[in-house]
């Protein structure tokens, strides 16, 4: 049995909690059906009352079927209230359904069906300005922003903001690839301790992977031979870059994600890691 469908096996161990949002992306189809019923517009209209539980368990399931079934999470957010029609401060429902839209926009600009103009309202003005790629910086230097990065006047969020410029390198070598794993992963800023994921500036490379030369794809090769030591949006990042650089590391990503599936008490430990691995045009937020 090839490590990915043993993978697949250990995802579908439970069901119950959490534990359906692995096992519904590895194909199990009651907990598909579990996944795709709750976020039925009149399952989210009955707030924590109903089966959609919490927006976090609603967010966890939009990104489960973002993963096995895109087209119907499609279907499903025709039949939700428009967007603007929500308020974020009024709680209830409209909560369940704001998180729905919001963790529903990166994967549904991909199907192209959604524009922004629907959008356009406080609840939804940060993820607009990642999906719809907002920034004011225009073109922007890996070497600097790794060490704004490194100080924190970059934060992860701003991270995510500015994957959408264009970078003015043309070729990245393994010395800034190191440059990442240099950045402390704890800052003081005062009395207050942050903990910070240093390898969140790989989204910078997304779709421009062909920058990198030889040295800086043997470093993130390299890279996975301690991928349980980075924190889990870390791995799901290097496992896509990894496959957008055409490495082998199905297996080896499987065989480590297996392992901690069956060590961890909390599913969404793995969760962003096997969506990647498992769905086909699934990106990490």
């Amino acid at each position: 049995m090839s490590e990915m469908n043993k993978l697949a096996d250990a995802c579908q161990s439970y069901q119950y909690g959490h534990w359906e949002i692995l096992a519904s992306v590895a194909g199990n189809v009651d907990a598909q059906a579990s996944v795709e019923s709750s976020l039925e517009a009149a399952v989210l209209s009955q707030g924590a009352g109903g089966a959609a539980i919490s927006p976090m368990r609603v967010g966890w399931r939009v990104e489960a079927l973002a993963c096995f079934a895109p087209k119907r999470l499609n279907e499903l957010a025709t039949m939700w209230p428009a967007p603007m029609s929500l308020n974020e401060m009024s709680g209830g429902a409209d909560a369940f359904f704001i998180q729905a839209w919001r963790t529903s926009l990166r994967h549904l600009y991909r199907l192209k069906a959604i524009t922004r103009p629907h959008f356009d309202c406080p609840a939804f003005q940060e993820e607009s300005d990642v999906v719809w790629g907002k920034v004011e910086a225009g073109t922007i230097a890996w070497r600097q922003i790794t060490e704004e990065f490194a100080e924190g006047f970059v934060t992860d969020r701003e991270i995510r903001r500015l994957a959408n410029c264009p970078l003015s390198e043309s070729v990245l070598n393994d010395r800034d690839i190191d440059r990442c794993m240099q950045i402390p992963r704890i800052r003081l800023q005062g009395d207050v301790t942050f903990r910070r994921s240093p390898l969140q500036i790989l989204r910078l490379l997304r779709g421009r992977a062909e920058i990198l030369d030889s040295p800086a794809r043997a470093k993130i090769a390299e890279l996975f031979t301690r991928i349980d030591l980075f924190d889990p949006i870390e791995q799901a990042i290097l496992i896509e870059l990894g496959m957008e650089l055409g490495l082998d590391i199905s297996e080896v990503a499987a065989t480590q994600l297996r392992r901690q599936i069956l060590e961890t008490k909390d599913p969404t430990s793995v969760c962003l890691q096997v969506f990647v691995l498992m769905g086909e045009h699934w990106q990490t937020p």
